[in-house]
């Protein structure tokens, strides 16, 4: 929940006009975003189902792999954001290489983020967040 209203204001600052510092608002939001799990764990009943699929590699990040149901799912949550931004999405295999791409990147930056000891607890994510609204006469409700 806490991702998506970070998602939701990054969003929001990209659509800000040119003068306003948007992209370093956007970029700061997408990095605190990326410190968070990609996909919130599933309810119990679809982690039974998920587990009942053969589920294959699409990536590998170091060490850590990257399924083609988290790929499915992250497209998902992108095709839903730029409907409800009335964006006409790219072609789905367009759009999942996009999708791919960002997930790499973000499980790249988490990794390097624990490497380095990077630790963000939810206090600071609410006072960054609010700050930034108040920054951009957004609300966080």
């Amino acid at each position: 929940m806490l991702r998506n209203l970070i998602l939701r204001l990054a969003a929001a600052a990209a659509a800000l006009p040119p003068d306003r510092p948007a992209s370093t608002l956007a970029a700061t939001l997408g990095l605190i975003a990326s410190l968070f799990p990609a996909v919130a764990p599933l309810p119990a009943a679809a982690q039974v189902a998920v587990a009942r699929e053969v589920d294959r590699v699409v990536a590998v990040v170091n060490s850590e792999a990257i399924t083609a149901h988290e790929l499915a799912l992250r497209t998902r949550v992108a095709q839903g954001q730029l409907r409800a931004q009335n964006i006409e999405a790219p072609p789905r295999d367009v759009l999942e290489k996009q999708v791919l791409e960002r997930m790499i990147i973000d499980r790249a930056q988490l990794q390097a983020a624990r490497e380095v000891g990077i630790r963000v607890d939810e206090a600071q994510v609410d006072r960054a967040l609010a700050a930034i609204a108040q920054e951009n006469r957004l609300s966080l409700a």
